[in-house]
């Protein structure tokens, strides 16, 4: 009996794509940040403003968005290098709308000068998870 269990079991396994594995939420936050921050490596700034969430989006107009990383992650330069620091679960964010936050940390190297990305993503009311919150520092 046990036998037949274990068979069944492995079969089971086995035949589960490994794609069908669902991620975490840390993994999924961590996923949507780089995607993000691809978007902002690009200097597709007006992309990115667009795919944050409303909540950010009411808190700088996209001039504004543009003006500030123009001035403060341009002269930066590239980005060489970016690793995962930090996922964890907030309980709420500033003045944002209840719901379900993830603080995302990424220590990234820009030319010669070292920098934390800190970004905080959003659980939209739709599933998909978006930035409303980005920092330099």
């Amino acid at each position: 009996m046990q036998r037949k269990f274990l068979l069944l079991f492995l079969f089971l396994y086995l035949s589960v794509p490994a794609g069908a594995v669902p991620m975490s939420a840390r993994d999924v936050a961590f996923a949507e940040a780089e995607a993000y921050l691809g978007l902002l490596d690009q200097q597709r700034y007006v992309d990115a403003w667009r795919v944050s969430t409303r909540y950010f989006q009411s808190q700088l107009s996209v001039k504004k968005w543009q003006q500030i990383l123009r001035t403060y992650r341009e002269p930066l330069g590239k980005v060489r290098a970016r690793r995962r620091i930090l996922a964890r679960h907030l309980d709420f964010f500033e003045t944002a709308p209840p719901g379900i936050y993830m603080q995302v940390e990424f220590q990234s190297t820009f030319g010669r000068h070292q920098r934390l990305e800190r970004l905080v993503i959003h659980k939209d009311s739709d599933g998909r998870w978006r930035v409303a919150s980005y920092q330099l520092r």
